[in-house]
């Protein structure tokens, strides 16, 4: 549920509360021979009054839009949204609301100032009715005190003062009163595809049968387009999935999807689509140009456009850099049997016997070396943190390389160019990847012709 919704909801519970509580109170005190109040004594200046069972639409207008609630066979629904469940809560905030309407003060009984009031334009109408009749609210301006609204009905000219917790139901939008429930959540996703409308493709997918912690994976996740690279697990949850699960959730609006409506709201020209994959299904979006703070979506199968904020969308132009993995060569010793360096024309040679095991060895040019001064070696040449992804640069005269041989047999390698002033181009088996601080570059190999 909404902030918004929460607020109403509350307010309405609190006063039902009070009221519930001074009957109680009165019931306690007065006097047996004191006969009850005559109606005359009501603390508001009664407007409209039903049963609340007894009303049968609502027909609302304001700065988000117009839409109409009825009843059909004793159920809400809302208008050109048949298939849609509704909130009972915010239903019931309606009628309870709108049954009832009072007011504590008349502050025009002939209404010739509207535009005073702000109701010679009145940008909130509500028209509530039953079987007995209709009443139709014209809500303008707020009052000096913000502690409500004016407003002026159908049934004459009179202005009178609206509370704040009664305004705030005309202002609910169509989006407030749908039941959409929770599209999927980020833990669902094992794959993505944004697809801006003349731009590059952003394409994350998850192997969750892959192999962990080699070649530069901290995570499962890969990136296959604009070219194939290694993802960070931390970054694509943070740019993709979670701001991706969280869109729907930010709707104030929510429209038929029809061909009008779709050539309205930008949606006949997406800007751009969205596809999701879930571990049970599938959730394929239309995501329409910015309008000022709101953008239209439609996911596809539901029926309906929802407007949604700007801001929640913004993850829609994260780039491949932007979740691209950060370190190199996040390989476990126990998963290791060798390490060759090369650099300024000298090599070594790197033997690890039974990383894992409570015998193990290790080895440089066949001279042994102690476990904690080989670890502390290998602590700073694995976990090599990148600066940025390598740009259409063709592998020329290397600076130096590692290579990493698995006990499989599989060999990483990770050659080092000169780049820029302050970076270092990094390939890894002869595929163009990342650049590295030159800094951290030199550092390595200092390291190694100090072992």
């Amino acid at each position: 549920m909404s902030a918004n919704k929460r607020f109403i909801l509350n307010i309405i519970i609190v006063l039902l509360v009070i009221g519930a509580l001074a009957a109680a109170l009165y019931a306690l005190t007065r006097p047996e021979d004191e006969p009850p109040a005559p109606e005359e004594y009501s603390s508001g200046i009664e407007v409209f009054s039903v049963e609340p069972e007894a009303m049968t639409y609502a027909r609302v207008s304001n700065k988000n839009g117009s839409y109409y609630l009825y009843k059909y066979n004793g159920s809400w629904r809302l208008e050109g949204f048949d298939g849609v469940t509704l909130d009972s809560n915010m239903l019931d905030a309606l009628t309870n609301t709108f049954s009832d309407v009072t007011s504590p003060q008349l502050v025009d009984e002939a209404g010739e100032n509207a535009a005073a009031f702000g109701l010679d334009k009145p940008e909130t109408t509500i028209t509530v009715g039953a079987d007995s009749g209709e009443r139709s609210f014209y809500i303008g301006s707020e009052t000096p005190d913000g502690s409500g609204y004016y407003f002026s009905t159908d049934a004459g000219p009179e202005v009178y003062v609206m509370e704040s917790y009664v305004a705030d139901v005309a202002f609910l939008t169509a989006r407030d009163y749908v039941s959409l429930g929770t599209a999927f959540t980020a833990e669902e996703i094992t794959e993505m595809r944004v697809e801006p409308r003349g731009g590059s493709t952003l394409h994350v997918v998850m192997n969750p049968d892959g192999a962990a912690d080699q070649y530069g994976l901290l995570s499962y996740w890969t990136i296959t387009e604009p070219e194939e690279r290694s993802a960070s697990n931390s970054d694509v949850t943070t740019v993709l999935l979670t701001p991706a699960s969280e869109m729907e959730s930010t709707a104030s609006g929510i429209y038929e999807d029809n061909a009008e409506n779709r050539a309205m709201l930008g949606l006949d020209s997406p800007e751009f689509s969205l596809e999701v994959t879930l571990e049970g299904g599938e959730a394929s979006y239309l995501i329409s140009p910015a309008a000022g703070e709101y953008r239209y979506i439609i996911r596809e199968g539901t029926g309906y456009i929802l407007r949604v904020d700007d801001a929640g969308c913004a993850f829609l132009y994260s780039t491949m850099e932007q979740v691209a993995e950060k370190y190199l060569a996040m390989i476990d010793v126990a998963d290791l049997s060798g390490i060759e360096m090369a650099a300024n024309g000298e090599t070594k040679t790197f033997t690890v016997l039974d990383g894992a095991g409570d015998n193990a060895s290790f080895y440089v040019d066949g001279r042994e070396l102690g476990e904690d001064e080989f670890r502390g070696f290998y602590q700073q040449i694995v976990a090599l943190l990148v600066s940025g992804v390598l740009e259409d640069a063709p592998m020329g005269d290397t600076i130096g390389s590692i290579t990493y041989i698995l006990n499989s047999g599989e060999k990483l390698k990770l050659d080092f160019t000169p780049y820029d002033e302050r970076n270092c181009g990094v390939y890894i088996n002869g595929k163009r990847q990342y650049t590295m601080l030159r800094k951290n570059v030199e550092k390595i190999f200092d390291l190694m012709n100090n072992i």
